[in-house]
């Protein structure tokens, strides 16, 4: 039985996320399962930081306005807000995803997949690269 799902947002791209309602409606089904939304922002860089073009403030401001549009997308689950936890997290989307399936010891990731190109005909890079090494049940959806 399912009890922890991570689902991967894309902030920027909504219409991926709602290609997941209706899988997450399925498993909502289960009083015992947890929902994981995960959200990476891009890395800042050490350059950055030294050079003053990134203060502490402004990562803060960027983390939080992340969490602000997660919490709107994530709204349109209609899922009880004790089953939805919220994670930002703050570099590569592949590396981070797949870190938060260890840390959090997720039974499934969920991961809504982008339009590929050549290279990635079936899936996305992100999707391919979590499908590829992630240590439980990954439902990619296209």
């Amino acid at each position: 039985m399912t009890k922890k799902i991570l689902i991967p947002v894309d902030i920027n791209n909504e219409l991926l996320v709602k290609k997941l309602i209706k899988f997450v409606a399925y498993e909502e089904m289960n009083e015992d399962v947890e929902f994981h939304f995960v959200t990476v922002v891009p890395y800042f860089s050490q350059y950055d930081e030294l050079s003053g073009s990134w203060s502490k403030q402004s990562k803060r401001y960027k983390h939080n306005k992340a969490e602000k549009k997660l919490r709107e997308i994530v709204e349109i689950f209609s899922l009880p807000e004790d089953k939805c936890n919220y994670h930002i997290k703050e570099g590569k989307p592949k590396d981070e995803i797949l870190a938060c399936i260890k840390s959090l010891n997720v039974d499934l990731a969920m991961i809504p997949s982008s339009f590929p190109d050549i290279s990635t005909y079936f899936f996305g890079s992100t999707a391919l690269a979590v499908v590829r090494h992630a240590k439980c049940t990954v439902f990619v959806v296209r």
